[in-house]
């Protein structure tokens, strides 16, 4: 819980390696190499999420619309679809079932989602970090158990 949240958890993981065996220490050498790369927290996430599909769809509506104008009035505001779930875009609609997964709280397919984009690591490159981040710290976590 407290990892999901982005807290610390030294006192936690030290816990649980004192009180597991000894054959177990390869995986808490593990764990504490991923807590230094610091986890924001699944709120972070989805914030981040919403940031890089924004800006992936505000790129994206500005190179199919190629307009000086249009160009200079996305610099003072937010361009979107307004309606996703009618857009025909292959791209759109794969954000649309990552959104979906990220909802559920299936932070692989997300991410396995997200990957399928061609220009991904453009706009969800902070994104896609600390989803690996994650899932690498809960399947550690999980041999522990």
């Amino acid at each position: 819980i407290k990892y999901k949240s982005g807290a610390n958890i030294d006192s936690e993981i030290l816990f649980l390696e004192n009180l597991l065996s000894p054959n177990k220490k390869e995986i808490f050498e593990k764990l504490n190499l991923l807590k230094l790369k610091k986890f924001y927290g699944l709120d972070n996430l989805f914030k981040e999420f919403e940031l890089s599909s924004n800006n992936f769809l505000k790129n994206n509506f500005i190179e199919k619309n190629n307009n000086s104008l249009i160009t200079f009035v996305s610099k003072f505001i937010d361009i979107k679809p307004n309606n996703l779930e009618t857009y025909h875009s292959d791209e759109i609609n794969i954000i649309i079932q990552a959104k979906k997964y990220l909802k559920d709280d299936d932070i692989k397919e997300s991410l396995n989602q997200i990957l399928l984009i061609d220009e991904n690591a453009d706009f969800f490159s902070k994104w896609i970090n600390q989803a690996k981040i994650y899932l690498n710290f809960t399947n550690e976590i999980s041999k522990v158990i």
